[in-house]
Parts: structure tokens; sequence; C-alpha cells
């Protein structure tokens, strides 16, 4: 376990009593922030360096990073969090560790604001991590990039438009190249995400077979796929390969007034047509690479601290986070099972 403290040019603030409560994950900033946010970095990965490389490059006028804690086991890692969060005063910590939540909770209990890169694995751990939501005066992000990709966003805001109409069903095919069993649970909670916000709607019940769910991968590619009932009725069909020659996804939703046909291919560019029932069509986006990442603007909003206003809300919050865990527990129990899993059987309020 390393940790380094940057050096301050005047002592850390304390938290003075009878301060307000921060703003929970219901509980939206009504100001935005203009300072740089005071911010404490756990883990390792490509999310943390990004925001290690954002620090001392184009987000530096937003972040200072005050600590940087890398290594150690997840106990060990939640008490040098509490330690840290209580010397340094941040006004965030960004959680990028591979078993996270035991940080994310120290943090929490702190009443600092946390950004999480990665899930809580399991039912058990989305139950733990439900409860610090729940007391938490700070708030809880999910570093969930995609919805800040502007092709992602653009799809969103077709349906939140109603250009559409009313959501009756969706399907996704995702292409990857990792292939590794232990980021299968992350990779889950991401598409459910996602799927939840392009629909604006909550998952009700998931059906999940292939080996992906399940942990299990072999030969030169391998799949799984998910059928998701949602609480207004859609019904959403979604496939996950691996191995494949490229990287992407195709998306398409059905609506009462059209369909809209999503295609990204990452590190190349992006399509999205919109198709009006009874003939006619738009093509409403066209664009290069840049529409696929989505990486460096989540960063600079989520350390920042700011909101976007209007229908697309890309900020994922601590509900959207858990929500979209509980689609992964509910797979994996699926894939095992054979059966469709309610969410309500995980004993959530999600």
């Amino acid at each position: 376990m390393t940790s380094t403290t940057a050096p301050a040019t005047a002592p850390a603030p304390a938290r003075p009593a009878g301060r307000p409560p921060a703003p929970g994950p219901d509980r939206p900033r009504t100001a935005v922030r203009t300072a740089r946010r005071r911010t404490v970095l756990v883990g390792d990965g490509p999310t943390a360096e990004a925001v290690r490389d954002a620090s001392a490059g184009p987000h530096a006028d937003v972040v200072d990073l005050v600590a940087d804690l890398v290594g150690g086991s997840a106990s060990s890692e939640a008490a040098d969090v509490d330690r840290l969060v209580r010397e340094t005063a941040p006004d965030v910590v960004v959680v990028a560790s591979s078993r996270p939540t035991a940080a994310v909770v120290a943090a929490l209990d702190t009443g600092a604001d946390v950004v999480l890169d990665g899930a809580p694995a399991g039912a058990g751990e989305i139950y733990t991590l439900a409860e610090a939501v729940r007391r938490a005066e700070g708030r809880l992000s999910a570093a969930f990039d995609d919805r800040y990709a502007a092709a992602a966003a653009e799809l969103r805001r077709v349906v939140a438009d109603g250009r559409l109409g009313t959501v009756v069903s969706a399907h996704a095919e995702w292409l990857h190249a990792n292939r590794d069993p232990r980021t299968a649970a992350a990779r889950t909670s991401r598409r459910a995400d996602l799927l939840g916000w392009w629909i604006d709607d909550v998952p009700v019940s998931v059906f999940a077979q292939g080996p992906g769910s399940t942990g299990r991968a072999s030969g030169v590619a391998s799949g799984h796929g998910m059928v998701l009932g949602y609480q207004d009725g859609a019904t959403v069909t979604c496939s996950e390969t691996a191995g494949g020659p490229r990287t992407g996804y195709r998306v398409a939703v059905n609506g009462t007034l059209g369909r809209a046909d999503l295609e990204v291919v990452h590190g190349q560019g992006a399509r999205l047509v919109v198709h009006r029932h009874g003939g006619g069509a738009g093509v409403v986006l066209d664009a290069g690479a840049v529409a696929t990442d989505g990486r460096s603007a989540m960063l600079r909003a989520l350390l920042a601290g700011t909101d976007d206003a209007g229908p697309l809300r890309r900020r994922a919050d601590g509900s959207d986070l858990l929500r979209a865990a509980g689609v992964a527990a509910a797979a994996a129990r699926s894939a095992a099972s054979g059966r469709a899993v309610p969410l309500s059987a995980l004993g959530l309020a999600l």
C-alpha cells in the first residue's frame, strides 16, 4: 500500500461543525462549482491514470489531487481511505480499485462525495453499498462514461424528445475484445445502465443465458444474452460477444412513432438514423471517433461536481449504480437457474 499526499499551500480546511448536509444521491446540487475541487484518488487502472493526467493537464482547472493511494487489501485500503479523507478534507474521493466496496463505504461514511469506477460484486456487496448510500451525507456517482459519449447521448436525446413515441422494445448487440470473466459483472452493469438510461425506464426482471453471465469464457469468441423487462412495459434484448474482430455496439429502439438505429465502432465513428412509421428516415448523427468516447467529458463533469440540466441526466447516481449492479446479480442467478429473476427477489428497493 502506497499513498502520496500532495503538499498544500495552506492547511487542509476542517469540516466545520454544524455544516448543512451535503446533497445525497437524490438531492441534486443547485449551484455549479467553478473552483478546483480537492480530490483523493484510490486505486489504479485506466480511470485512475486518467484522473492523474486530468489533474495535471486538460482538467487542472477543476481538479486538485491532494492524495493518491495505490495497492493493498480491501480492508487496509478502507482504513487508509478513512485516514486520508479525515486528514485532507477532500471534496471528492475517486475509487478505482479492483474490490472497491469497502473503500467506497469508508469514504461515504466520512461525508465526502464519491465517484466509483466499477460496481459491487454480488448481492452481498450491493446490500452493503445500498446501506452506505442510504445513510450518506455525500453523494455517490458512477463512472459510466458511455453516457457522456456524443453518439450515446444523441440517442438518449431522440428518445427524450419524443421522436419515437412510447418505447415498446429495443435490442442491443455489443462486440468487444475483453474475454476476462472477472470483469463480466462490471460489463453487465454498464450495459444495463446504458439501456435503462436510453429508454428512461427501470428494469424489473432479467432472463440471462450464456457463459458471459456466469464468468465462464472459452474458445476464440464467447457470448451471452439477456432479456430485460421494464417497469413501463418495454422489453429489451441484448447480447454480448467477446473476442470479435472489432469493438463497439449496435442498438435499435422501437417506439409507437418510429425507430432509431445507432451503430458505434470504437475508435472509428458512429451513425444514428431515425425512421418514422409510415415512411421517411433521417440521419441524426454521422460522426468520427470523437463521438464514441465520453471519458474526458465524464471526468470533467464528475470531478467538477456539475450536473447537466435537461432530460439527458448523464450523471449516474447511487440509485443508478445499485440498479445496474442488481441487474448483473439477477442475471447471474438467472443463468445459473435457467429461469427469469425479478429484481425484487434481491430484496432491495431498486
